[in-house]
């Protein structure tokens, strides 16, 4: 787990970068320029609400907006 967001808080694009109230993943991708990882987002029951890759490039922050 990455961490938890309130359902209460929600913007009308992607969040800036370390945004308040959004969530920051930082990964570590040894000598790769670039790196896929797979995300999946679980509600409270235990349930996938989204999931899919993200392609991570090396020195660079990015928002990934997720649509309800």
């Amino acid at each position: 787990m990455v961490g938890t967001q309130d359902i209460n808080t929600y913007w009308t694009g992607a969040p800036d970068c370390g945004q308040s109230g959004s969530i920051t993943v930082t990964k570590d991708l040894g000598s790769d320029k670039t790196k896929s990882f797979t995300y999946s987002v679980v509600d409270d029951l235990g349930d996938e609400i989204w999931g899919g890759n993200l392609e991570f490039t090396g020195n660079t922050c990015w928002g990934h907006e997720l649509v309800w």
